[in-house]
């Protein structure tokens, strides 16, 4: 079948190549080819057509963006008060993946303003003397009458004169004396001098800050030593109600700050202006933009932990439900959970970030919402979109859905067309459909999570729990490599179970192509999930030990396009699979002496009894030996 927004063209007999086309605007993602093999069934999983991505725009100072980044898509930009838009208003998300129009800026109002406001000034300064006269020229015509008739006392004149004070007061009552802005909080555990703290590059901007990656030099023990960190302060215009906001973000963050999957403070700055909030680095940025990495096949090749399987949703998903089940027992709401606003670091450990908007809610169990904050529609509740002013933690849940969402889909936005009839085409009970090949298990999940109804939506404890149980099936058996303790657990970061290695894989022109692979190990297997070809096409080498034998390893390799041998690299630190021509389906292995490391003769069982190729080597003797394969101790200590 052609995928949708897409076509197919190809043949249907046995040998025949099926190749997938998308329209414009549309990628392919999964197999851009499959094949008519001998049993009736096609190779390769059917793709579907996904919307190309624009690059993130950044948000103008003084401003903001909102908006999806998919073909498509249509970004807005907002100024902050006393500013406007200079330029395009909105910019579209094209086919060739560009944006349409030129980045605008936020400018002040125009002067001619101003001048306005001052002339109308100038004329009441000239207008205020001449009433004052008139009034007082009909009050001493008034007095003298008075006195013609009968003299009375000066307290009297002065009684009458005072009778309507606002005569002379054209603006009216002065306002009631704004409520004094409270004192900052300090910190003293957690102050750092502004000195030892050095910003090296902005790397975010947005409504509630501008972020840093930043230098700080720390003494420990005795030495002086320089950390790695993100520094979050306030915009550069920012006013003494916006610092007061920010340094409630600092207080909260402590307040926070001893949970795996939250965001670790490292110090704060808060007796300086600016103030800054330290936290740590996530050397793998956001989410958002982790999983759009995930999507190209250099990021893939280059680094293991974006080759983003079903096994990697589930412990992402997991970690936020376990953050967010922590916020929500202390008595907070997040109020902007979003998959922006959650940060990837080493092993896959996922942290909870951005707590500009959470707000102590244990005394009333709920949170008024500012009229003056932004968040962006697609995230929020019903209970938020309506304006009601209030929203819970079971808010939270439903933005934790369409994070869900953002998940699976590796960085969709969903709804990307319904942003201004969107809480009616909610109250109607339209949900954003089921991604493409999404478990249903996963996607009843999301639709729990966005029930019209707060009490119809599950806590975050039972969320997490469900979760939690998925990926302890999903990893029964496998061990975390190198530490020997189960993947999961109540309470423990969901660890990637990746090791990277190197797989050269040698093509038709003898070139090799350096990918990375995902390597699980348990008891009694190793398993090597890789790309087999330049072309992307998915492999499974399966390397396990024999159950009769400690010193056998078999390579199980069932794809029909090539055969993998097993070789130990020269400088032992990793594992290296060569391919050689396809042969078909085939199971083979090397055996070894424990003893002697000496090589046995190799075993095969292949569907038409085909001897693995040998791999043609001109090398010297020296080099030979150390590319010999390794034993199953070997393996297990690589690994």
């Amino acid at each position: 079948m052609a995928p949708s927004n897409g076509n197919i063209s190809g043949g249907s007999s046995y040998g025949d190549v099926v190749t997938y086309y998308c329209d414009a605007g549309y990628e392919i993602s999964g197999d851009e080819e499959r094949t008519c093999q001998s049993d009736q069934t096609w190779s390769g999983t059917q793709p579907s057509c996904v919307r190309k991505l624009c690059q993130q725009l950044m948000a103008p100072s003084n401003g903001n963006i909102s908006g999806g980044i998919s073909y498509g898509d249509v970004v807005t930009y907002h100024c902050d008060a006393g500013y406007e838009i200079s330029g395009d208003e909105e910019r579209t998300c094209q086919s060739d993946q560009t944006w349409s129009g030129t980045q605008p800026s936020c400018v002040p109002f125009p002067e001619a303003e101003t001048v306005g406001l001052s002339t109308l000034h100038a004329v009441m300064i000239g207008v205020v003397p001449s009433v004052v006269l008139l009034v007082l020229g009909v009050v001493a015509g008034i007095l003298g009458y008075r006195r013609g008739r009968k003299r009375q006392s000066d307290d009297l004149e002065l009684e009458e004169f005072d009778f309507h004070p606002d005569i002379l007061d054209l603006h009216g009552p002065s306002p009631p004396p704004a409520p004094p802005v409270p004192a900052r909080p300090q910190f003293r555990e957690y102050e750092v001098n502004p000195t030892d703290l050095r910003l090296n590059e902005e790397i975010g901007r947005g409504a509630f800050g501008i972020v840093f990656l930043a230098t700080l030099k720390r003494a420990v023990d005795g030495l002086l030593t320089e950390q790695t960190v993100v520094a979050k302060t306030v915009r550069e215009n920012a006013g003494e109600e916006e610092i007061q906001n920010f340094i409630q973000e600092v207080d909260t963050t402590i307040t926070l700050r001893q949970h795996i999957n939250l965001l670790g403070l490292v110090g704060c700055c808060t007796l300086s202006h600016p103030p800054y909030l330290v936290t740590e680095y996530m050397p793998y940025g956001d989410l958002k933009n982790f999983l759009l990495k995930c999507r190209k096949l250099g990021e893939r090749l280059q680094d293991s932990m974006y080759d983003f399987d079903e096994m990697k949703i589930y412990q992402v998903a997991r970690q936020i439900a376990n953050g967010m089940t922590y916020i929500s027992q202390a008595g907070y709401v997040h109020g902007d959970l979003a998959a922006r606003n959650v940060l990837v670091g080493e092993n896959l450990v996922v942290k909870i970030a951005d707590f500009g908007l959470t707000t102590d809610i244990y005394e009333r169990g709920y949170q008024r919402q500012d009229a003056e904050q932004k968040i962006p529609l697609r995230w929020m509740a019903p209970e938020r979109l309506m304006r009601e002013g209030r929203y819970t933690s079971k808010s939270d849940v439903w933005s934790f859905g369409v994070v869900l969402y953002e998940i699976a889909t590796l960085g969709n936005v969903p709804y990307p067309v319904l942003e201004r009839t969107l809480l009616e085409e909610l109250r109607t009970g339209y949900r954003e459909p089921s991604p493409p090949g999404l478990k249903q298990e996963l996607y009843d999940m999301m639709l729990r999570c966005w029930q019209w109804e707060e009490d119809d939506r599950p806590e975050f404890e039972e969320l997490y729990e469900e979760l939690d149980a998925v990926v302890e099936t999903m990893a029964e058996g496998y061990i975390k490599p190198g530490s020997g303790s189960p993947v999961g657990g109540p309470n423990e970061a969901a660890e990637a179970l990746e090791t990277a290695y190197d797989v050269p894989k040698s093509g038709r022109m003898g070139t090799q192509l350096h990918v990375t692979a995902d390597v699980y190990i348990s008891e009694d297997r190793v398993e090597v999930d890789s790309l087999a070809s330049s072309n992307a096409e998915s492999s499974s080498v399966l390397i396990e030990k024999d159950v009769d034998s400690d010193n056998d390893v078999q390579v199980n390799n069932c794809k029909a396009t090539q055969q993998d041998t097993l070789l130990e690299s020269e400088d032992h630190d990793h594992l290296q699979v060569e391919s050689s021509q396809p042969t078909g389906c085939s199971n083979y292995g090397y055996q070894f002496d424990s003893s002697t490391d000496s090589e046995l003769p190799v075993t095969t069982n292949a569907q038409k009894n085909e001897t693995p190729a040998i791999i043609e080597d001109n090398s010297s003797d020296a080099e030979e030996e150390k590319l010999k394969p390794p034993t199953t101790e070997e393996i297990v200590h690589y690994v």
